[in-house]
C-alpha cells in the first residue's frame, strides 16, 4: 500500500514539473499567434500589393497548428492528473 502511494507521490512530482513547461510552451505558442496577426493587420495593404496573401495565411495556419499541439498535450497531461488523483483518492 505504500509503495503505491510513494509512486503516485513520484507521478505527481513529474505530473507538475511538465504541466508548467506545456503551460509555458502553450502561452508561448499563443503569443506568436497573436504578434503574427497584430503584425498581419499593420501590413495588410504592402501583403495586398505584393499579392502574398497565401503566404501570410500559411505562417498563420503554422501558427495555429504548433499552438494546438501544445494545448493537446496540456489537455492529456490535465487528464493524466484527473486519473491519478482518482486513484489516490481510491486508496
Amino acid at each position: 500500500m505504500h509503495i503505491i502511494l510513494y509512486q503516485i507521490y513520484i507521478l505527481k512530482r513529474m505530473y507538475i514539473a511538465s504541466s508548467r513547461q506545456l503551460r509555458r510552451l502553450d502561452s508561448v505558442t499563443r503569443s506568436l499567434i497573436f504578434a503574427n496577426f497584430s503584425e498581419t493587420i499593420q501590413g495588410v495593404t504592402t501583403i495586398r500589393a505584393y499579392h502574398t496573401q497565401q503566404r501570410f495565411i500559411d505562417l498563420s495556419n503554422e501558427f495555429i497548428d504548433r499552438n494546438h499541439a501544445c494545448h493537446l498535450a496540456s489537455a492529456v497531461s490535465n487528464r493524466f492528473d484527473f486519473t491519478i488523483m482518482d486513484l489516490t483518492f481510491e486508496f
